[in-house]
C-alpha cells in the first residue's frame, strides 16, 4: 500500500512525539478483505509514535532552530474507519411492567391510607377537644 499521509495533530514535548493524521491510499494490492478496507482513493486514520529521539528533547526545540533529529518509529497504525452500528432500544418485558404497575397501586393505596388515618385522627382531636359546632 503506498499514500500520501497528512498529519493534523503532533503531540510534542516529549522526546517521543505522537503523530496523528489521515492516509489517502493511492495503491493498494491484497486480498479482497484488505482492498475493501483500503482501496484507492480511500482515506484512512493514521497514527504512529516514535523511539526516543536523538539530537533534540522535542520537536518544540527543533522548531526554532536549523539542527535535526533522528528517531525510529516505535508504534503505530493504520485503521479502516470503524462505521457506527446502531443499538435498538430496549423492550420492556411484560412482567417488569406488571412489577412497576403493582408498585405505583401499592404506593398509592399506603398514601390514601396514611392520609385517612391522620384525617381521623385530627377528627377524633377536635371531637375530644369539644371544637366541633
Amino acid at each position: 500500500m503506498k499514500g500520501t499521509i497528512s498529519w493534523s495533530f503532533i503531540q510534542d514535548g516529549t522526546r517521543q512525539p505522537k503523530f496523528f493524521g489521515s492516509l489517502l491510499v493511492a495503491t493498494a494490492s491484497g486480498s479482497a478483505d484488505f482492498l475493501a478496507d483500503y482501496s484507492p482513493g480511500t482515506t484512512v486514520p493514521a497514527d504512529f509514535i516514535t523511539n526516543m529521539m536523538t539530537g533534540a528533547s522535542s520537536l518544540d526545540f527543533l522548531s526554532g532552530t536549523t539542527n535535526s533529529a533522528t528517531a525510529t518509529i516505535s508504534s503505530g497504525q493504520v485503521m479502516p474507519d470503524v462505521v457506527a452500528v446502531a443499538v435498538p432500544a430496549p423492550i420492556h418485558e411484560p412482567a417488569t411492567i406488571l412489577l412497576i404497575g403493582i408498585a405505583v397501586i401499592g404506593l398509592a393505596v399506603g398514601f390514601t391510607c396514611q392520609s385517612a388515618a391522620e384525617l381521623s385522627s385530627v377528627n377524633r382531636t377536635i371531637r375530644e377537644e369539644g371544637w366541633e359546632e
